[in-house]
């Protein structure tokens, strides 16, 4: 059996008699040197079987005294039974959350763990607050979708680096290892870009927030840029519209009518575009309005596709690329279930998606 697999039995086993009585608190564990004999290893083995226990507070060790089984015990014991898992969802609707809400709820309880479930409704100093908070009721793991943000949360950075088990749901940190679930936005948005050249449609404006340095509308934008030159065809600057404010803040009436003139303003300039692609729902929610308030229709006038789909719309069979949810949930469940045991489990994982075309989307010659 190989080193990194082996010390992970031996926790498990010496974990398993602390919880069975076998070792009570207070009492002495073993000598590395006994427990190397006893399961012909070494004892960098034992070391690594000896800190996972450390860390979970069922044992201390003491110095030229030697190991002894924890009084804190009990209150992990507790804690066991619970089987608490966190979820904080940056935002709970029809559009997305609500069914990743449902499926991690459902996966969860399958597995005999019970979920507390926070909405962060995009606002980062909250989020901060929910991971401190269940954290420190004595949550095995979190799961969690990230909010828009100019900057990483940096209480979720530092839990990470002190390996507690968390899974990024819909939203990744670039550049960093966090265990993420998430649509392979790219792909998605170069799919369905091409859909679009497909209907005839090559004056496309992207709509998304400004300074959004969120991995998912990157994703998404580099993927309908992208479409265009792996077609071969002229994308103007300018169609990729990245003016809007309302995506990266909790919803505010007046920034959203804000960003509606600027929608209005971008399409009086651009008299060329016929398709508007929309990065996110509350994004297709503005441009529906935008299109509303000129005058103009969808899709005789513009036809129009979009990331998800919510309620609130007067054409409720828009266009959408829409993300398997449900998926999403079950594999985020999955892997924090691994990791909260401990074992290896692939960084970054794609859910799946698929394109419905709508009635929003016009064919033009």
């Amino acid at each position: 059996m190989a080193n990194d697999t082996l010390y992970k039995s031996i926790y498990k086993e010496l974990k398993k008699k602390i919880i069975d009585g076998v070792y009570k608190i207070d009492d002495c564990l073993p000598s590395e040197e006994v427990l190397t004999k006893q399961y012909f290893t070494s004892r960098i083995t034992i070391k690594k079987a000896m800190e996972l226990l450390v860390n979970e507070g069922y044992i201390v060790r003491h110095p030229g005294r030697g190991t002894y089984v924890s009084d804190k015990y009990k209150e992990n014991a507790i804690e066991n039974r619970l089987n608490l898992v966190g979820l904080i969802l940056s935002n709970i609707s029809s559009a997305f959350g609500l069914e990743i809400l449902l499926s991690i709820e459902q996966e969860l309880s399958n597995l005999g763990y019970n979920v507390i479930i926070k909405n962060s409704k995009g606002d980062i100093a909250l989020e901060t607050k929910y991971i401190n908070e269940l954290i420190t009721i004595g949550c095995k793991g979190l799961i969690i979708q990230p909010v828009h943000n100019e900057y990483y949360n940096e209480k979720l950075i530092f839990h990470h680096i002190n390996k507690f088990p968390i899974v990024l749901i819909d939203r990744d940190f670039s550049g960093m290892q966090l265990h993420c679930i998430r649509t392979d936005n790219f792909s998605a948005a170069l799919d369905a870009t091409k859909l679009l050249f497909e209907k005839g449609h090559e004056k496309i404006a992207f709509f998304c927030s400004k300074d959004s340095d969120v991995s998912s509308i990157e994703n998404r934008k580099n993927g309908f840029q992208s479409a265009y030159f792996y077609s071969q065809k002229f994308l103007k600057g300018t169609y990729v519209a990245n003016i809007l404010s309302s995506p990266n803040s909790p919803f505010d009436k007046e920034v959203f009518n804000n960003d509606v003139k600027l929608v209005i303003n971008f399409l009086e300039e651009e008299k060329d575009i016929t398709c508007l692609f929309a990065s996110e729902f509350t994004v297709c929610k503005i441009l529906y309005e935008a299109i509303r308030k000129m005058g103009k229709s969808i899709p005789n006038d513009y036809s129009l596709i979009t990331f998800d789909y919510g309620y609130g719309l007067v054409n409720p069979d828009v266009a959408r690329i829409m993300q398997d949810q449900t998926e999403m949930g079950r594999i985020a469940v999955s892997v924090l279930h691994k990791l909260i045991n401990h074992e290896d489990v692939a960084v970054k994982l794609f859910s799946p998606y698929k394109i419905y075309p709508g009635k929003t989307l016009k064919v033009i010659k």
